[in-house]
């Protein structure tokens, strides 16, 4: 699963890097998800969302692990909220993707 991860922040990293557009993209290979973690976004036997919110579940959930204190969950959220206007659908987002990045905030690695 690390793999994956890492594979999917790879090409994250080079879309920012050659400054191509990111918020609509649809990700190349979609990262592999353990089943004890809450899943992205619903998509009926489609397998891993392939959108920036899937990446964005990803960082929220390697910085809980690796720095509980984080407050970058936090922020993630504040920056949304700060412009409300900008189409969520596009990038990946459920209706319900606050809860859900709750959820995966509180999930412990086993």
């Amino acid at each position: 699963m690390l793999a994956s991860w890492l594979h999917t922040l790879t090409f994250i990293r080079n879309v920012c890097a050659h400054h191509f557009r990111l918020w609509n993209r649809e990700l190349s290979i979609p990262p592999s998800w353990p089943k004890h973690l809450a899943f992205p976004a619903p998509q009926a036997g489609r397998g891993v969302p392939r959108r920036l919110f899937t990446v964005l579940m990803m960082l929220t959930h390697l910085t809980t692990q690796i720095s509980p204190d984080t407050r970058w969950p936090g922020r993630l959220q504040a920056l949304l909220a700060e412009y409300p206007d900008i189409p969520r659908k596009p990038m990946g987002f459920p209706d319900d993707w606050q809860e859900r990045l709750e959820a995966l905030k509180a999930a412990k690695t086993p």
